[in-house]
């Protein structure tokens, strides 16, 4: 009760403070009464646009760590249910209703008047009220019946604007794996249900004897199998065993007849898909089973990353990064196709093809005719300046003769030094303009960036800047942080370079540009909007800053390239156990003698009180 009680509260305090908000900004474009079309979540945030409450979203997204759907959710219904469902809120402060059955009621009765409304809310939880102890299906059914009695013509409307907000979106589970979700007519949907089950069906039946039989399917097999690894000496095949079923299939059916959809227009060139996948080279090689990074998604698990080298259209793009750091170093402007890997085309014109593999064979190293093998680093030797890379033996606790080893934990940093984030603490401050080279620039400078810059930035923060912000940077604009102008620094303007250029989604990129005055209309002079009060600047620590109209800072960095090097890295306590180490197939990270002739030195700092 004491959860239902604290979110009531928080219900009046959103309802103040919209309130505020819009008693201070500017009125609404359009009648009281206008309604925008669309689905629910889209007529709620055009209705809190036009009502000033934008920035509130926004701030209550950053503060309490949603997304900007989900606080414009409860801000439109805080503001619904203290003006219109007075009984529906205090059922929900008295512990008699949860969330999710206050949501019900609010979404039903948005399009109801305001007096039809308030009798339905009496109806249901007054003293005597109808809906008092129902399940939400049935407080559904329930608020449903009361809808078309009071007011048929509302439920019309509502089928009619879902009907026209029909929408397919992607809503990602985590692990590699993501839910499509069609809101769609019913009757459209279940017809597309039952085609995709008989084609199922149909190829289902194919694949079953070609498996028995030895041959591929006719759609091709399954494209995510992999051989069997509980028989590591089972023979390796061209194809591995199809063993999908009814469901399989007819998601496999649905995504060719996705990716098969072409404009309906005659001869209209068919758009291809583009998708930024971050993955470091060992694991398309085959030697790391590291998960890549899909912008605007998550992680996705290597052996997703290598079957999408399997697409037709896949090519690849170079990434330098920092070994020591992961941090980005600049993007190659070319891109490859995804047969570069592995292809190494035909030998040198008068060379010895030697006996190397025969057609279709893995190629050897070295024979490359033409086009670039990426071949993994040689083992280190004793001449490498880190030293070979041995590996320490024996049980857990096994410790070295040197006596001069536990000593080498001295020069490494403390594993249990907390330090502040310089950003949180306030020890970072803002970059100056006019200390970018690139600001002597005589008229400023160009204002569009270059085509390597857009990628470097697009590739170094794969997000929206703005704090909490999901929206991937190739779908952003690529804004200048210190605005440019056309006397360049002596004007105040800012310089088209890294330093700064940020991705921002549109939304963000409009709500950052409120805060320069300059902006302004020449009727705005004087006074400064509510919503021109957020303010946004890069600090030398590299982050983004914004301060809120509430006077909240937050920031956001950008995310590493890459992890840095196994071997360049600095291993924190407590030290892995090496037999577990070498079990799951990684290098114990440990370096080697100094000279020659030395015992083995660890590179594990001293146990903490040792």
């Amino acid at each position: 009760m004491s959860g239902t009680v604290a979110l009531g509260a928080q219900v009046r305090a959103l309802a103040a403070m919209a309130g505020l908000y819009r008693g201070v900004t500017h009125p609404a474009d359009g009648p009281a009464d206008e309604r925008p079309a669309g689905s629910a979540a889209a007529r709620r945030r055009e209705a809190l646009e036009r009502a000033g409450l934008d920035d509130l979203v926004t701030e209550v997204a950053v503060l309490l760590g949603w997304t900007s759907s989900r606080a414009g959710s409860l801000v439109h219904l805080a503001e619904h249910l203290v003006q219109h469902l007075p009984r529906t809120l205090e059922r929900l402060e008295a512990g008699r209703l949860d969330l999710a059955q206050v949501e019900v009621v609010a979404d039903l009765t948005l399009d109801l008047d305001a007096q039809l409304t308030w009798e339905l809310d009496e109806e249901l939880f007054g003293p005597d009220g109808s809906g008092i102890g129902l399940t939400t299906a049935r407080l559904r059914a329930e608020v449903d019946a009361g809808v078309a009695a009071e007011d048929a013509a509302a439920v019309r409307r509502r089928s009619r604007r879902k009907v026209a907000a029909r929408r397919v979106a992607v809503e990602p589970l985590g692990d590699g794996v993501s839910r499509l979700v069609i809101t769609s007519p019913t009757p459209a949907l279940a017809a597309a249900e039952e085609h995709l089950d008989a084609v199922a069906a149909a190829n289902l039946a194919e694949a079953r004897p070609a498996a028995s039989e030895g041959r591929v399917a006719a759609d091709g097999g399954d494209p995510y199998a992999e051989p069997d690894p509980d028989a590591p000496d089972a023979p390796v095949t061209s194809q591995p065993p199809d063993r999908r079923g009814l469901a399989a299939h007819t998601f496999d059916a649905t995504v060719r007849a996705l990716i098969g959809a072409a404009p309906a227009e005659s001869g209209a060139s068919v758009p291809a898909p583009t998708l930024e996948l971050h993955v470091a080279l060992p694991v398309l090689v085959g030697a790391s089973d590291d998960p890549g990074w899909l912008e605007g998604y998550g992680w996705v698990p290597a052996f997703l990353v290598r079957q999408g080298l399997t697409w037709g259209r896949c090519r690849l793009r170079r990434v330098l990064t920092d070994p020591f750091t992961g941090d980005l170093i600049t993007v190659d402007g070319h891109t490859h196709p995804a047969s570069w890997l592995t292809d190494p085309g035909p030998p040198p014109r008068g060379s010895d093809p030697g006996p190397g593999p025969g057609p279709g064979g893995p190629a050897s190293p070295g024979a490359s005719g033409g086009r670039p093998l990426q071949d993994l680093p040689p083992p280190r030797t004793e001449d490498d300046v880190l030293g070979p890379a041995t590996v320490v033996s024996g049980p857990p606790g096994t410790t070295s003769d040197d006596p001069s080893a536990s000593a080498e934990g001295s020069d490494l940093d403390d594993p249990c030094d907390d330090t502040p984030d310089p950003c949180t603490s306030g020890a970072c401050a803002p970059v100056d303009p006019a200390a970018c080279p690139l600001a002597r620039a005589p008229g400023g400078g160009r204002y569009a960036p270059t085509a390597a810059q857009d990628r470097v930035v697009r590739r170094r923060w794969q997000c929206c800047t703005h704090p909490g912000c999901p929206r991937r940077a190739s779908a952003c604009d690529v804004d200048h942080v210190v605005a440019h102008r056309p006397g360049g620094a002596a004007a105040g303007g800012g310089t088209t370079c890294a330093c700064n250029l940020e991705p921002k989604c549109r939304r963000h990129h409009l709500l950052k540009h409120g805060t320069d005055p300059r902006d302004l209309g020449p009727h705005e002079e004087g006074w400064v909007r509510w919503t021109a009060r957020w303010e946004q600047w890069r600090c030398d620590r590299g982050s983004s800053h914004w301060r809120s109209p509430l006077g909240f800072d937050h920031h956001s960095a950008p995310r590493p390239a890459g992890p840095p090097v196994e071997r360049f890295q600095t291993t924190p306590w407590p030290p892995r156990d090496p037999e577990e180490e070498r079990r799951l197939g990684r290098r114990h990270p440990t370096a080697g003698p100094t000279s020659p002739g030395s015992g083995p030195r660890s590179r594990f700092p001293a146990e903490p009180g040792s």
